[in-house]
């Protein structure tokens, strides 16, 4: 037999079963995605077969959504899909800026925000997440020791990318995990967790 031919034979192969085990994936998604939204009168939509579906709606006094979002590798050779959740937190804040958990250090030290603001040192805080905002002095009295620790859990999480952005107007949470939460009971427990963070930091 010809050894392109196994070659090719073989590839084939590994791309159908990566490509099956995908679907299976999607549609464990969707189905745990359309449990949890009809458990708390939310709404679900998706776009097509192939398609990740999205979660939108109230829930515990926050609007919220949950979808799947997809991302550029760091060495820019391929693309993988995260889970986002992310909460409109009904609160402002003294001046703008964004603080961002040790995997996204480099985008938020490249934003253009003039100053960086480290939290006390009794609070625990991850020295390489990142804070930046226009006036680190505006965030003196914000940063008590119970926020700035409920955001240092979350983005102690392993693999996972967190954004807390913030200005005069509005606050978001945002919480990428690479899992694709194909369970409900755990999607469950997560937004839980993000929720009890988003609680404290509300004003």
């Amino acid at each position: 037999m010809n050894i392109w031919f196994m070659i090719w034979v073989f590839v084939a192969v590994i791309l159908m079963g990566t490509f099956f085990w995908n679907m299976r994936i999607l549609m464990w998604q969707k189905m745990a995605w359309k449990d949890f939204a009809k458990k708390h009168n939310m709404d679900f939509s998706s776009k097509g077969v192939v398609a990740s579906g999205v979660i939108s709606g109230a829930f515990q006094g926050f609007y919220l959504t949950v979808s799947s979002d997809p991302q550029i590798d760091e060495d820019f050779r391929g693309r993988r899909f995260v889970t986002v959740v992310q909460v409109d937190l009904k609160s402002s804040m003294p001046t703008e800026g964004v603080v961002g958990s040790p995997g996204l250090r480099r985008f938020v030290g490249d934003l253009p925000l003039a100053e960086e603001f480290v939290p006390h040192e009794s609070s625990g805080w991850n020295p390489q997440a990142l804070i930046k905002a226009q006036s680190a002095e505006a965030l003196n009295s914000y940063f008590t020791k119970e926020r700035t620790q409920a955001l240092n859990s979350l983005m102690s999480v392993k693999g996972v990318n967190v954004l807390f952005v913030f200005n005069e107007k509005s606050t978001l949470l945002r919480f990428e995990t690479p899992d694709p939460m194909d369970d409900a009971a755990k999607l469950d427990r997560l937004v839980g967790k993000i929720l009890e963070a988003a609680k404290i930091l509300t004003v």
